[in-house]
């Protein structure tokens, strides 16, 4: 059991309506900073450990306390096990949706209620309530709705002819028909019968729902464990002792003062127990060593195999020795010793959070073992915020197919990141994306996700092919994948082009014209290829990119294209059709020639897509009188007809010319100043999905 949606209002930047987006098993939150990404993380752990302490005013969407947070979690993945325990609150597809209601009353809520806008007060003075409420099948019957926990109650209802249907339930149940059943055989019992006559007995649904399962006694215990790690937080929590304090100084030297000698003799005697009792723990068998060694040993062992050896040091699992105030075993602490023994927490935060990494991975290799030891272990699901701060790219990659492994293994993990080497163009539909809008003064969150069918159906659509297969898409995506290309899903805007010769130097051109990509979020992505532009802008816009594309239109020498014969107007029509094509999906016109192709004479420019009439280099390359001396003179300095090399020696030329004429951007070419006024206003285009769906409504 993994979460697979979640539903928020009213928390936080999710605003008065509510927020749905599914969840993967692996699953990465994208979006510029303060979009809401932290904040969806926040409610699932205080989903899962919800305390008053946690809720402040803040919490609640514009500090309006009046109206109550709704965090709805859905659970899909259900085991066998878990279908059969939580089956009356199944939905038909057998997910279970559990809502959290969190309300708060006060002074404050009635002010608010009233039209006073003006009183502020602390969040102290507020009385936070919280509810657990899942949808409930009921039968009508009252004892196989609710069975009864009295002796009486129960010895009354067993002198009752107890049928459902055709079935007579004490028959079926095998129990005495004499003898009333203690309460907790009758509980098992009816419990069964739903489970095996879930068909045969008529049920109607509880809208509010109950507690499920008794929240959060027995619920808590068949939940995945939620372990949510932030983005600064330290491994291992601030010291709480009492002895920072300035009281607990106080007494503490009081107490040394008064009974040193006593508490030198006790504490020696518990340095003896200590150490027996380290030296007694139960032995395990180390797969690598061949030998048994104790527990504590084994993971301290695998701990440090897990440890990317690109950082020297090593990392030990331990015990604070106990003292005189404390129990036998003090707090568990976690040392790392780099050359200085120490806490983790003293350590530098890069070695911090690669230690996280390692007690993740130690996790995922002891997980069996802990399974075994602890027979109906739960799944867990990790809440990582921005899990790329402090690590180099060789351990992000190592973290990102960590990842991977334990989603694959049957554990979830949902991170914020802002790191291109954390996400796929493969796993698009892993990627949700985040972003703030406004609704007069109030901006809210909103959330963009592309699913596997729905991309599948809008390509197909596109491409007019029914046979093309999701594994297809993913594998042109994955021939691809290049973590500067996945910037695109972390950018507010896209410019999609054809190949790195036009993404290294289009940047340098809008610059001259005062335009800094970096400045507006927008990140140049080269598809690679011509017939992958679809595959990107497809992807992009269909998450709520703003995109814009560039392309080559590939006119031929010649005005007409009937008068080409063989190849040459294989291929020119070839190029004609996908021109065509191309136009329309980007949104544009583009009209039909007298030979009926898809060209032009001129370069074109369109909001959402530019065309160059024949190739990049064909327009750009020409703008200077001496252009073929220039690029003569970048293929002897650099000894390579390398493209993108040439056309940025190219690019800083025409800026360098004409700074020399007084005016820097006398000769850049004019398409390129066409597409900086559309990309001024660059904005999301109609989703292809959402076209479709216009589509099948209308008919």
């Amino acid at each position: 059991m993994i979460i697979s949606a979640i539903e928020l209002t009213n928390f936080k930047s999710f605003g008065p309506e509510p927020v749905w987006f599914p969840l993967a098993p692996m699953t990465a939150f994208v979006g510029e900073n303060n979009s809401g990404k932290s904040n969806a993380l926040l409610a699932l752990d205080l989903f899962r450990h919800f305390s008053k302490k946690k809720v402040k005013k803040e919490h609640f969407h514009s500090s309006n306390t009046s109206k109550p947070i709704t965090i709805k979690i859905t659970y899909g993945y259900l085991s066998d096990d878990e279908k059969r325990l939580f089956q009356r609150h199944l939905a038909h597809d057998e997910t279970l949706t559990i809502t959290q209601t969190i309300s708060c009353t006060g002074s404050d809520t009635d002010d608010r209620n009233s039209g006073n806008r003006e009183v502020d007060i602390a969040v102290e003075s507020f009385e936070i309530s919280e509810e657990k409420t899942a949808s409930y099948a009921r039968s009508g019957i009252d004892w196989l709705d609710e069975p009864p926990t009295t002796k009486r109650d129960i010895a009354k209802l067993w002198k009752e002819e107890l049928r459902v249907g055709e079935i007579d339930f004490k028959e079926w149940c095998g129990l005495s028909p004499n003898a009333p059943p203690t309460k907790e055989d009758l509980s098992a019992k009816v419990a069964d019968f739903w489970h095996e006559h879930w068909d045969d007995i008529p049920k109607g649904e509880e809208p509010t729902g109950t507690q499920p399962l008794g929240w959060p006694n027995r619920l808590t215990g068949n939940l995945p464990e939620v372990v949510f790690i932030p983005a600064l937080k330290s491994i291992s929590e601030e010291a709480k002792s009492t002895k920072t304090s300035p009281f607990g100084s106080l007494l503490s030297w009081l107490i040394s003062s008064v009974q040193a000698d006593l508490r030198s003799e006790i504490q020696s005697k518990l340095d003896t127990i200590f150490s027996e009792a380290l030296a007694a723990l139960p032995k395990e068998y180390d797969e690598e060593s061949g030998k048994e060694i104790t527990r504590l040993e084994l993971i301290n062992r695998t701990l440090n195999r897990s440890l990317l050896r690109a950082f020297d040091a090593s990392l030990k699992v331990d015990f604070k020795r106990p003292e005189v105030d404390n129990a036998i075993f003090g707090e568990t602490v976690l040392n790392a010793d780099d050359g200085f023994l120490s806490e983790i927490n003293e350590k530098g935060h890069g070695l911090q959070r690669a230690a996280i990494i390692a007690i993740i991975r130690t996790y995922l290799s002891l997980r069996v073992r802990l399974e075994a030891a602890t027979p109906g272990l739960g799944r867990v699901i990790f809440v990582i915020e921005e899990p790329e701060i402090y690590l180099h790219p060789t351990v992000k990659r190592s973290a990102y197919m960590l990842f991977r492994e334990l989603a694959k293994g049957g554990d979830q993990v949902v991170y914020s990141t802002h790191d291109g080497y954390f996400i796929d163009v493969e796993h698009f539909d892993e990627i949700r994306v985040f972003r703030k809008q406004k609704v007069r003064d109030t901006p809210y969150t909103t959330v963009d996700f592309l699913e596997e069918d729905t991309l599948l159906r809008v390509w197909r659509e596109v491409c007019r092919k029914d046979d093309i297969q999701i594994e297809s898409v993913r594998e042109h995506l994955h021939n691809v994948y290049d973590p500067h290309r996945n910037e695109g899903f972390l950018a507010k805007g896209v410019i999609i082009c054809e190949g790195q010769t036009e993404a290294g130097t289009l940047p340098i051109y809008l610059r001259a014209l005062d335009f800094d990509l970096d400045e507006h979020g927008i990140a140049v992505v080269s598809a690679g290829s011509v017939d992958l532009l679809d595959y990107f802008y497809l992807l992009f816009s269909e998450l709520g990119i703003p995109v814009f594309v560039l392309w080559d239109g590939d006119r031929p020498a010649v005005n007409d294209v009937r008068t080409l014969t063989g190849d040459s107007r294989s291929d020119a029509e070839k190029k004609s059709k996908r021109n065509h094509y191309l136009a329309g999906l980007f949104g544009a016109i583009l009209p039909k020639r007298g030979d009926g192709s898809y060209f032009t004479d001129e370069d074109i420019v369109w909001d959402t897509c530019a065309m160059f009439a024949r190739k990049f280099e064909s327009t750009v390359h020409s703008v200077l009188p001496n252009s073929e001396e220039i690029l003569s003179q970048a293929k002897k300095l650099y000894g390579s007809d390398s493209k993108p090399m040439i056309a940025r020696y190219y690019a800083r030329k025409v800026l360098e010319v004409g700074k020399d004429e007084g005016e820097p951007a006398k000769f850049i070419p004019p398409i390129f100043v066409q597409v900086k006024e559309k990309l001024v206003d660059l904005r999301i285009s109609e989703k292809q999905s959402s076209k479709l769906k216009a589509e099948e409504t209308r008919e």
